[in-house]
């Protein structure tokens, strides 16, 4: 079974929010430091993820607009 885009986006959102609320990103012991969560890796992938989303439902930047006129 493989993950979907949005169930992606809900894991990165779930990260931030944890370390928005005191989740350590890293830590050291004994001199040696540990990277657990890259903040600004999070933020690149929710973005990424984002526009994928909009990309597969259409809801880009741009929308169309279809104009009818008549003649005069």
């Amino acid at each position: 079974m493989s993950i979907t885009t949005q169930q992606l986006l809900n894991e990165v959102n779930e990260a931030l929010s944890a370390l928005i609320t005191g989740g350590a990103s890293s830590y050291s012991i004994q001199g040696r430091t540990v990277t657990k969560l890259d903040v600004n890796a999070l933020l690149e992938a929710r973005d990424r993820l984002t526009r994928e989303l909009e990309r597969q439902s259409g809801a880009g930047i741009f929308t169309v607009a279809k104009f009818n006129r008549t003649s005069r």
